[in-house]
């Protein structure tokens, strides 16, 4: 019963209705159930992989999710910054905020997709697309693998920080918890991948057909944290 009560006093701090609540908790396992469904069925598979070309969809979701994510982050470090004993809370986010701009403009190739220029030849050389980023280089592919991870085991432990008020004001939703359970999930099954090319109907193969879903999913993840959470800075403490 205490637990139960805690967890209503927690997502009291965000201000939002019941349905709403209901929706961002479930959304997730709505994405993902279907995508997969759609991926995976031969009628509409070729449906799903067009979604998810560059310059598609799934990637500007994702890159225009990731970039607010990170302005909105920036906008939290000056906030926060404002506040008494908010300084380490303020670099928390600016180190995040800036984090997520870099992963967005990664997602775009720097303007690459958008403006059509050409990669540098001693990039093209060592890029695995040969394109304008960090992410496809040989030394920085296996780090990106492993953030992926990190960003949905990270989002878990950051709402177990929600019910700790000393670090209330970088705690994760906890509604947010099924978003994170995907994204780790998704990942993990997909980081064998980058050492091991899969069977096609293996789990891991499913895994890494859903690569650029992972992504957006991780966009709307911290676009959902940072809106959440300058909701609840906009509060009185619960």
């Amino acid at each position: 019963m205490r637990a139960m009560a805690d967890l209503r006093r927690v997502l009291t701090r965000y201000d939002l209705g019941p349905s709403l609540a209901w929706c961002i908790t479930l959304l997730p396992i709505a994405i993902v159930t279907t995508a997969v469904a759609l991926r995976e069925h031969p009628a509409t598979e070729a449906l799903m992989w067009r979604l998810s070309l560059e310059n598609h969809p799934i990637e500007l979701t994702t890159f225009a999710s990731l970039l607010l994510a990170g302005v909105l982050g920036i906008r939290m470090a000056s906030r926060m910054g404002a506040l008494p004993d908010g300084r380490l809370f303020a670099g928390f986010y600016a180190l995040f905020g800036v984090g997520l701009v870099f992963v967005a403009m990664e997602e775009i190739s720097w303007g690459q997709w958008f403006f059509h220029y050409e990669t540098p030849e001693s990039i093209k050389a060592i890029n695995k697309q040969e394109e304008m980023n960090f992410h496809n280089l040989p030394f920085f592919h296996a780090p990106f693998e492993i953030l992926r991870v990190a960003f949905g085991v990270g989002g878990l432990v950051g709402i177990a920080l929600a019910f700790v008020d000393r670090f209330r004001p970088i705690s994760a939703p906890p509604l947010l918890v099924f978003w994170f359970l995907c994204i780790a999930v998704l990942a993990t099954l997909d980081v064998q991948n980058y050492y091991e090319k899969p069977t096609a109907d293996s789990i891991h193969g499913i895994a890494a057909r859903q690569v650029e879903l992972l992504e957006m999913l991780i966009g709307l993840a911290a676009l959902l944290y940072m809106t959440l959470n300058a909701r609840q800075l906009g509060r009185a403490p619960a």
